[in-house]
């Protein structure tokens, strides 16, 4: 297998400054998710927020509502640390978790865009490369495909974990009990407004039963 281009770095500074904010927004705490796991992978049953900051279970409990968050992102960290995750395999799955969220902007009327043609190259580029590095860690070739699979299988784990994360942020801002500064506090108006915009275009939507209703009434 030959080896891929993947400069994801030049890639994403390619795309348009729009299409950069809106994955940052959609997946920010992902990103900031899965570096912690990394950064933790070799102190089981420890979260390393940073050097002066490393958190136990029982650490955890102290702050209020975290605690299934904690846990979640200590199971998730343990089971990189079982599958013996390499450097070159998280970056890649770092910037999988970037390009694959669900900011895509929306398709012309008159086919794909090229922002979304943009994307997914570039995550096409960021799978063979992930491809390519788990051939290259001396895994025996009929389990290469497995931990590929294992691997992806990971992300829906820092996504729920996210999820979680983004209700804790939005309650402790609700409650009022922290302040919350000036780019958290957009990261988070983006995040609401974003949701909001997703409820608003379901209700939009017109159900087969009034489509039903619809075709009944005379036309004049």
């Amino acid at each position: 297998m030959t080896r891929p281009a993947f400069p994801p770095h030049k890639g994403f500074i390619e795309l348009s400054l729009f299409d950069q904010v809106r994955l940052l927004e959609s997946c920010w705490l992902e990103v900031l998710m899965v570096g912690l796991m990394w950064r933790s992978i070799d102190h089981p049953g420890k979260l390393i927020f940073a050097p002066d900051l490393v958190l136990d279970r029982d650490e955890g409990k102290c702050v209020e509502g975290i605690l299934e968050i904690f846990d979640m992102l200590l199971a998730t960290t343990s089971r990189l640390r079982e599958l013996k995750l390499q450097h070159k395999e998280y970056i890649c799955v770092k910037a999988m978790i970037l390009l694959n969220s669900n900011m895509y902007p929306i398709s012309s009327a008159g086919g794909e865009s090229e922002s979304n043609k943009k994307l997914s190259h570039l995550l096409n580029s960021v799978t063979d490369a992930l491809v390519w590095v788990i051939s290259k860690s001396g895994v025996p070739l009929a389990q290469q495909t497995t931990r590929l699979a294992n691997l992806l299988m990971l992300l829906s784990h820092v996504r729920h974990a996210s999820n979680k994360g983004m209700e804790h942020l939005l309650s402790m801002k609700c409650k009022n009990v922290v302040p919350v500064y000036d780019l958290l506090l957009e990261m988070l108006n983006a995040h609401t407004l974003r949701n909001k915009g997703k409820t608003s275009a379901s209700n939009i939507q017109v159900t087969p039963s009034e489509q039903t209703k619809s075709a009944d009434v005379p036309q004049q």
